[in-house]
């Protein structure tokens, strides 16, 4: 028998692995590390999801747009009714956007028919389409590095301006659901398929909104090069497109693109855009400045470490910033692409900052650095959702579409009264119901020397509720009583009440103030205030 050393009595002998054995460890854990990268991109876009579905819990409208361009529109398509305002008339619009819109509003509709259903869908697709962004911001990381996908994804699913726009049914963010998975595809040496398909989204993105086209033209052209196969591939896709923008405007009765003529003349040579306000050369920098505070001072270093990676999409981003800046009148959600694209460089610039930090400074830890990184973006996208503009958008025009919701279930309303002026309503579109609305506006030249408090008692037999400010009670016509009130989200007291009075309503046809009439004399204003400037311009 032979006796084990002392020191070794008891224990278990260590074998050394064999190679056969090594390799499988090592595959092993190979297995786990490329089961977690396969996770990544699935839970970063979870959390996108969940994020935006807290946004999308508050009830808001970001600008009037939204409802009358789009979802009123898509009301009339679905159901039969709602406002048609001037650019309608005129007909500056097309229909992609209200007929994608519609899909899901008719299915809701058909669903759950007196429910909400039907604008709870087009709301839960404009939030799968906001996850476009972080998906493509993964891609075109990826052309770096897993690292840099990781990060591009994560921050814009966290960055708190996309969240806040995702909800809403605007064409700024179907245009840019669209042009993101075309430069996508451009990326890096794209096939015949790829430039293909390019072709299509980028041309869709153009049907969806007309003024991103420098930014499909930047793609093209960094991706076409000198190469006429590319081009001729491009050209094939954009013919799809354009086919698909001709088959809708002869299915709405419009002469092909003729809304792109009538909008380039009403906005532009008639001014009319112009009458909504506008700024200076630098407004959209100053906007910049204003929403990213101090931390654009970290972002555009940042984002010319990006642009190495991705200059298309920087050269894109930058081209439209600078021809829209020449246009007189300007809000930030037009420059929606340039944010989401100067964010996805600076998240993918921040991966190669890193790198050169630890070359000069190699006792730097990696999981350090990219810990401080992402509680830096975290911090920058909470501190930017405090920014004034960021709370003045959160949660507007809660307490009105709060009204409108409990009008749509009051079975004993004949028709309603707007006090006062309330541009950010919901519609019919949130109304859902073919009452008559009278909307008594202080610059209505109907009112013919009336205040707009006059003119409501003189046509009160026509509506029985009243959506107004509290501050009008004692203004109000006998025998309303102040019902349920409702406040702005995160604002103390009530904004918006309702008031009603018993009884049923008196016909509502011959009302000089039902709601298509005032629209229908303020875009008559409009139009004779762009004549006569036009004239002082001649």
């Amino acid at each position: 028998m032979i006796s084990l050393p002392r020191h070794l009595a008891g224990s278990e002998p260590r074998l050394a692995m064999r190679p056969q054995q090594r390799e499988a460890s090592t595959r092993q854990r190979g297995d786990v590390g490329h089961r977690r990268e396969r996770l990544a991109l699935p839970a970063i876009l979870l959390l996108a999801l969940a994020l935006r579905l807290i946004a999308a819990s508050v009830p808001s409208v970001h600008h009037p747009d939204e409802v009358f361009q789009y979802l009123e529109a898509a009301h009339r398509l679905v159901f039969g009714y709602g406002i048609v305002p001037w650019e309608y008339h005129v007909g500056i619009r097309n229909w992609l956007f209200p007929l994608i819109l519609a899909a899901p509003m008719a299915l809701g509709g058909w669903l759950a028919p007196g429910g909400t259903l039907y604008l709870a869908l087009p709301k839960a697709l404009m939030l799968a389409l906001s996850l476009i962004v972080p998906w493509s911001g993964w891609r075109l990381g990826l052309m770096a590095s897993r690292t840099h996908a990781l990060v591009a994804a994560l921050v814009l699913a966290t960055w708190s301006e996309f969240i806040y726009f995702a909800p809403h049914s605007l064409s700024e963010n179907l245009a840019t659901a669209l042009l993101l998975p075309g430069a996508v595809l451009l990326a890096g040496t794209p096939g015949r398929r790829a430039l293909a398909l390019a072709g299509v989204l980028l041309g869709l993105a153009v049907l969806a909104r007309f003024q991103v086209l420098p930014i499909a033209g930047v793609l093209a052209l960094f991706a076409g090069k000198t190469d006429v196969r590319r081009w001729l591939m491009l050209a094939a896709g954009g013919c799809v497109a354009l086919a698909i923008g001709i088959a809708i405007d002869l299915a709405t009765g419009m002469v092909p693109f003729s809304w792109l003529v009538a909008n380039i003349h009403e906005n532009i040579v008639s001014g009319r855009a112009a009458q909504y306000g506008t700024l200076g050369m630098l407004g959209y920098v100053t906007w910049f400045e204003f929403m990213w505070s101090w931390w654009l001072i970290a972002i555009l270093p940042l984002v010319r470490f990006g642009m190495k990676r991705q200059p298309a999409l920087f050269w894109a981003a930058t081209a439209n910033l600078v021809l829209l800046s020449l246009v007189g009148h300007k809000e930030y959600r037009f420059v929606e692409f340039t944010a989401v694209a100067y964010i996805l460089l600076a998240a993918i610039g921040t991966v190669d900052a890193i790198a050169l930090i630890r070359r000069r400074w190699p006792t730097v830890s990696r999981q350090g650095a990219f810990a401080a990184a992402a509680l830096l973006w975290l911090a920058a996208s909470a501190s930017i959702a405090t920014t004034e503009p960021m709370r003045a958008n959160i949660g507007r025009a809660t307490a009105t579409l709060a009204a409108t919701d409990l009008l749509r279930t009051d079975a004993d309303a004949c028709g309603i009264a707007l006090l006062p002026d309330l541009v950010e309503w919901g519609g019919y579109a949130h109304l859902h119901r073919p009452l008559p609305i009278n909307y008594f506006d202080a610059n209505d030249p109907a009112l013919a020397g009336l205040t707009p408090t006059q003119a409501l008692r003189r046509w009160a037999p026509t509506y029985n509720r009243i959506i107004a400010v509290p501050r009008l009670t004692a203004a109000l016509p006998p025998g309303y009583v102040r019902g349920q009130c409702f406040a702005e989200a995160g604002k103390p007291g009530p904004a918006i009440c309702v008031y009603a009075r018993p009884g049923g309503c008196a016909d509502a046809s011959a009302s000089p103030f039902l709601l298509q009439k005032v629209f229908d004399r303020s875009d008559q204003q409009l139009r004779e205030i762009a004549r006569r400037a036009a004239r002082r311009l001649s």
